[in-house]
């Protein structure tokens, strides 16, 4: 019977350290995902918060067409016996793109713009607290307008935040942090 109890007590110390294994990697693990996730829906929010630069640049620029077009008008006949002055042809309102033209979807990627919509993303990370300033974060990569080419139908923005994280538990089971990524790639269209 003596020697039975000690056989129990061998068997409770390795399942008290068995369980105690699997609560660490569940509290990391739970602890991991909410990180990540926190991360990605920063990424995201920056990436919107830059393309909205993009859109009130766009807004001002197709004003500023409506307004020039406004003031313009061509004679054209409205029938063979009269000359009226009618309004020139025009994009409809609601389609924003339709009053740009090329030196406007030039201006949407000017290095002007380009360190703007920067800014924008940089201070929509920080305000979600994954900025520069926040220790944990290594590096964040931000590309406007991503892979642009002068036909493409969309303007692209890329943001990419590289954050530290340690486990807190991960010592015992092997590296105790890592690297995580936070991607987001946005678009807006331009034509």
């Amino acid at each position: 019977m003596r020697k039975n109890r000690g056989q129990v007590l061998v068997i409770l110390a390795f399942l008290f350290i068995v369980v105690l294994l699997i609560l660490a990697v569940l509290i990391d693990g739970a602890r991991l995902m909410i990180e990540k996730q926190e991360l990605q829906r920063a990424a995201d929010a920056a990436g919107k918060a830059g393309l909205l630069l993009v859109g009130d640049q766009m807004m001002t620029q197709a004003v500023r067409a409506q307004q020039k077009i406004s003031r313009t008008t061509t004679e054209i006949p409205l029938d063979p016996g009269t000359a009226e002055l009618v309004p020139s042809a025009t994009p409809p309102p609601t389609e924003l793109t339709g009053w740009l033209d090329e030196e406007d979807r030039s201006t949407l990627i000017s290095p002007p713009i380009q360190t703007s919509v920067s800014h924008q993303v940089l201070e929509q990370a920080r305000r979600n607290g994954k900025g520069l300033e926040n220790p944990e974060i290594t590096e964040i990569i931000i590309d406007y307008p991503a892979g642009y080419q002068p036909k493409d139908r969309y303007l692209h923005l890329a943001i990419c935040i590289h954050q530290k994280v340690d486990l807190l538990f991960g010592h015992w089971l092997g590296p105790g942090e890592g690297i995580f990524v936070g991607e987001s790639r946005q678009k807006i269209p331009q034509r």
